[in-house]
């Protein structure tokens, strides 16, 4: 221990900063926090009573994970509602939207899995 009483041998950190890329919609935001091979951790906002149907996620497979709120995720003629600490993973490509109904905004951590070949775009490193 150092002389404030703190322990000297913590990890150091390799990383750390603000988003690599955000993608505003009308009101919603996805914000890419990190970056490596094919996996995007992803921060996503949706502000009260809106709709996020973003096409860059419909490139792959994603995992949605609530930190706030309750959204519902609608894909084809299916629904699920999510609570907070509630996840749910979109393993297919294909269309699919999340709904926020409160009245309050829904945020949201994603892992974002491209499949190979998609035209994602990159944000700079």
């Amino acid at each position: 221990m150092d002389l404030d009483g703190a322990i000297e041998h913590t990890a150091p950190v390799i990383r750390s900063g603000t988003a690599l890329r955000s993608v505003q919609c009308l009101d919603a935001k996805i914000s890419v926090l990190y970056r490596r091979a094919s996996l995007e951790v992803l921060a996503i906002e949706i502000g009260a009573g809106a709709t996020l149907a973003e096409p860059s996620l419909w490139a792959g497979c994603s995992w949605h994970l609530v930190v706030e709120g309750q959204p519902i995720i609608q894909r084809d003629h299916e629904s699920w509602e999510l609570l907070p600490g509630h996840w749910l993973c979109v393993d297919q490509p294909g269309p699919y939207r999340i709904v926020n109904p409160a009245p309050t905004r829904a945020k949201l951590v994603s892992l974002f899995f491209p499949r190979e070949g998609a035209d994602i775009q990159q944000g700079d490193e």
